[in-house]
């Protein structure tokens, strides 16, 4: 899809927001999912949210533990609702479980008098996606990191994979992996 295209096909989303890409925008064709997420080629990003639908994208990430509020809309697609890191963190751990999500766990243990150990309980993990589309979703998240984006992040470990981002105009810059 050109940006054309999708101006055309949703003109009110557009009339006051026109995203733009890290790099200098040029446009690349078509461009497969792995390499846009790669490359952050943000018009794909908006394509397929508008493809499936920003109500449905709300709805998959509340299912990764994102309890904050989130916009349906396209900017969903490029971060433009607030998270917290731990939600991020929480949410990015499902990829890496095989799919499983996992509650986030503060407490290590518990001294009581005597210095004995009390471990609570910890909730049981729960299948939120399938092995398959989390395995799926873990590579393509370490093409960002082997060819794309976060090159950089590299040299924390060889089977890394996240996303980078910047705020508008560049004045924060974040990896999540």
């Amino acid at each position: 899809y050109t940006p054309a295209t999708l101006i055309a096909d949703a003109p009110e989303v557009f009339d006051q927001w026109r995203p733009t890409n890290f790099e200098a925008w040029a446009y690349s064709g078509h461009v497969r999912l792995r390499s846009a997420l790669a490359k952050s080629i943000n018009m794909v990003a908006i394509k397929l949210i508008q493809d499936v639908g920003p109500s449905e994208v709300v709805a998959y990430a509340k299912r990764l533990g994102i309890e904050s509020p989130l916009n349906a809309n396209p900017s969903l697609a490029l971060g433009a609702s607030e998270v917290t890191p731990l939600e991020m963190a929480e949410a990015y751990s499902v990829f890496a479980s095989g799919g499983l999500h996992h509650e986030p766990w503060f407490i290590e243990e518990i001294r009581g008098p005597g210095d004995r150990v009390i471990t609570p309980d910890r909730p049981e993990p729960e299948r939120i996606i399938e092995a398959e589309q989390a395995y799926l979703i873990g590579s393509m998240l370490r093409t960002v990191v082997r060819e794309g984006t976060a090159r950089d992040a590299r040299r924390l470990g060889s089977d890394i994979g996240g996303k980078t981002g910047t705020s508008n105009d560049a004045h924060d810059a974040w990896f999540v992996g």
